[in-house]
């Protein structure tokens, strides 16, 4: 069985824990949204909108906790489809959160273009970008530390005893065998 770094894992499962301290902002932020969306139009006859902008954010902050939930079960238990699993979705949700940022990006140059002498407001699409890349700046920390712990399970701990019990013979500790140790002296 492989041995994996403490300190890595200890690591690994602090990231998924910001990225779950993460998922019940980004719910908080839903539900402050829904709750302004319904105090701002209600008896406009725009309510019917709501549900068109909240969902993406409930489906992102389900998504980011259901990866973090998955990233923390496969270091605890030091298994490699759990771990394959979280590289996986958050290369996707990283690049859907890359592409998403530059959206908000071209958006601000085009509405810089648009106001070029009046005043920029826009201080949602900088918000926009920041939450994008600090997401995918998260997400490259996370895959980066889940590819390490996978490559701590191909090495392999050396054996401590035998089968009953003794400790092990130095020609099982060494990779040399005993006729190429004797051929050294």
């Amino acid at each position: 069985m492989a041995v994996v770094n403490r300190c890595l894992k200890v690591l690994f499962i602090g990231i998924n824990i910001i990225h779950i301290i993460l998922a019940g902002v980004i719910f908080t932020l839903a539900i402050i949204l829904g709750t302004y969306i319904t105090n701002q139009f209600h008896g406009q006859g725009q309510d019917a909108g709501r549900g068109l902008i909240e969902a993406p954010i409930w489906l992102l902050g389900s998504g980011v906790l259901v990866v973090a939930s998955l990233g923390i079960h496969g270091a605890r238990k030091e298994k490699k489809w759990p771990l394959i699993s979280f590289i996986t979705a958050n290369v996707i949700g990283l690049t859907i959160v890359l592409m998403q940022g530059a959206q908000f990006a071209k958006a601000k140059i085009l509405l810089s273009q648009f106001r070029a002498n009046g005043p920029n407001n826009a201080w949602s699409l900088d918000a926009g970008l920041a939450v994008s890349f600090s997401l995918a700046a998260l997400w490259i920390i996370g895959i980066i530390l889940a590819a390490m712990i996978m490559h701590q399970f191909h090495i392999r701990q050396p054996a401590m005893s035998d089968v009953e019990g003794r400790p092990p013979a130095y020609s099982q500790m060494c990779p040399m065998s005993s006729k190429s140790a004797e051929s050294w002296t």
